[in-house]
């Protein structure tokens, strides 16, 4: 089904993210101030916040009062803004899905250590495993 640029029923890249809505959930985390960032002029539920640049954000972001900065979205905005990231909490599914986006999509090759802080593996097979930064920025 052809998606509208403008929709929230889109994420990052186009692709399709209507089962969440579908399922009347607008915002996935009502809890938070929530942030989106997308290249392309979204609206949405207006508890949500839509900005255009991922870096100039994040930076905006970082110089609040708070408890952090908690980021989802894939490989294509985590490798626009991976000089920002302190903190990595991967989510490894045991499914291969093909031909995706890499962990850290378009970023140019720059080393960063990180050291691993937690581990955690479940029954299903889902690991989680967090990491924060070994060097300071």
């Amino acid at each position: 089904m052809p998606m509208d640029r403008g929709s929230t029923r889109c994420s990052w890249d186009g692709t399709p993210i209507s089962h969440a809505l579908d399922a009347g959930i607008a915002s996935p985390y009502p809890h938070l101030n929530q942030v989106v960032v997308s290249r392309q002029p979204r609206t949405g539920p207006s508890e949500i916040t839509f900005r255009a640049n991922p870096c100039a954000t994040i930076r905006k972001l970082r110089r609040r009062a708070g408890t952090g900065i908690w980021v989802a979205g894939g490989g294509l905005p985590a490798g626009s803004f991976f000089a920002e990231i302190d903190h990595l909490t991967l989510k490894i599914n045991p499914v291969a899905l093909g031909d995706e986006i890499s962990l850290f999509g378009g970023m140019a090759y720059d080393p960063r250590q990180f050291k691993r802080t937690r581990f955690r593996a479940f029954d299903s097979g889902v690991v989680i495993a967090e990491y924060s930064r070994a060097t300071p920025r």
